[in-house]
C-alpha cells in the first residue's frame, strides 16, 4: 500500500502597521505575518494591499503541504522553552506585482494576487528567486511548482493513492531488520512516500500488535519534520515499545529509506521512498530453514 504524509495548512493573517522609515520615504507601512514580519519600505500610496483571497490561501499551503516549494523544509518552527509556535513560509509572487518587480509583466488584480501566481516558499528562497530573477523564470518557478504539489499529493495522510506505482520494488527479504525506534524514524522521517505491507496475521493479539505499530510509525513520519528533538526522542522510545509488544506476539519489522522511482501515467520523479515490512517471525524461521541463503 502506497501512503503519503503531509497535513492541513496552517493559517497566516496578515496586518499593517505604521511606522518611521529609514528609507527616506515620509510614511511607510509595514506588512507583517504573524507572528514573523516582513517589511516593506514604500511610500504608502505605492503599497498595494495584499488580496489573496482565503480559499486561494488554503489552497496555496494545503497542496504544498506547508512546505517550501524548494528545499521542502517545514515553514513551522515549533514552540520552544522562550518563543511560540512561528509560521515562516511567504506567499511569493511568480509575477512580480508592480513594474520593476521581478518577472513583471501586467496582470489584472484577481490574478497578480491569485493561487496561480503564488508559491510557496521559505524566507531564504524567496530572496533569492527575487535577487536572481533570470535564474528563476516565470515558467521555471510555475514547474517548481508543479512539481512540488505533485509530489506532496503522493502523501495522502495514511491513504491509498491510485495510479501511484512505485517501480523496481526491492524484495522483501532484502530489507534490514529493524530492532530500534530510532531505526524506524530514520526510516519514515525523510521519506516522502510510503511503501507498507504485511503478511497475514494469525491471532486477533497479532493483527492488533502488527496494527499499533504500523500506525505509530507513520503518524510519527507523517509530523516528523515539523518537531523537535524532544519529540523526536519521545517518538523513538514509543516506537521501542511497540516492537518490543509485537516481537513478544512474534511479529518483526523490517525496512529501509531507498530512492526509487515513483510512477503515476507518464510522469516519474525520483523520491526517497519509505519501506516498511510486517512480518510474522515463525514464517521467517520457516525461510531461513528451507531457503537460508535469501531468507530476511
Amino acid at each position: 500500500m502506497l501512503v503519503r504524509i503531509g497535513g492541513p495548512p496552517l493559517p497566516q493573517r496578515f496586518r499593517t502597521e505604521s511606522f518611521t522609515p529609514t528609507c527616506g520615504a515620509r510614511s511607510v507601512r509595514r506588512l507583517t505575518t504573524a507572528p514573523i514580519g516582513v517589511t516593506l519600505c514604500r511610500p504608502v500610496h505605492d503599497v498595494a494591499t495584499v488580496s489573496i483571497t482565503a480559499p486561494d490561501r488554503k489552497r496555496l499551503w494545503g497542496k504544498a503541504a506547508n512546505r517550501c516549494a524548494m528545499c521542502n523544509q517545514p515553514l513551522t518552527r515549533p514552540e520552544t522553552p522562550h518563543d511560540p509556535e512561528s509560521i515562516i513560509g511567504e506567499e511569493a509572487h511568480i509575477v512580480g506585482r508592480r513594474p520593476g518587480a521581478p518577472r513583471y509583466r501586467p496582470l489584472d488584480a484577481v490574478a497578480r494576487d491569485g493561487y496561480a501566481n503564488r508559491i510557496l516558499l521559505c524566507p531564504t528562497h524567496h530572496a533569492e528567486i527575487d535577487a536572481q530573477p533570470g535564474t528563476w523564470p516565470e515558467d521555471r518557478l510555475l514547474r517548481l511548482k508543479q512539481e512540488h504539489e505533485q509530489r506532496m499529493a503522493a502523501r495522502t495522510s495514511h491513504g491509498e493513492r491510485d495510479g501511484w506505482v512505485v517501480e523496481r520494488q526491492p524484495e522483501d527479504t532484502a530489507l534490514p531488520l529493524l530492532l530500534s525506534g530510532e531505526r524506524v524514524l530514520a526510516v519514515v522521517g525523510p521519506a516522502l512516500i510510503y511503501d507498507t505491507g504485511q503478511e497475514p496475521m494469525a491471532t486477533e493479539a497479532e493483527r492488533d500488535a502488527a496494527d499499533a505499530l504500523m500506525r505509530h510509525a507513520l503518524d510519527w513520519g507523517e509530523i516528523y519534520s515539523s518537531v523537535g528533538p524532544s519529540e523526536h526522542i519521545d517518538a523513538a522510545r514509543e516506537l521501542d515499545d511497540l516492537l518490543k509488544a509485537a516481537v513478544e506476539e512474534g511479529i518483526l519489522l523490517y525496512g529501509a529509506l531507498l530512492e526509487a522511482t515513483v510512477r503515476m501515467g507518464e510522469e516519474r520523479h525520483r523520491w526517497p521512498v519509505g519501506y516498511l515490512r510486517l512480518r510474522r517471525a515463525a514464517s521467517v524461521a520457516e525461510e531461513q530453514r528451507t531457503h537460508p541463503a535469501t531468507a530476511g
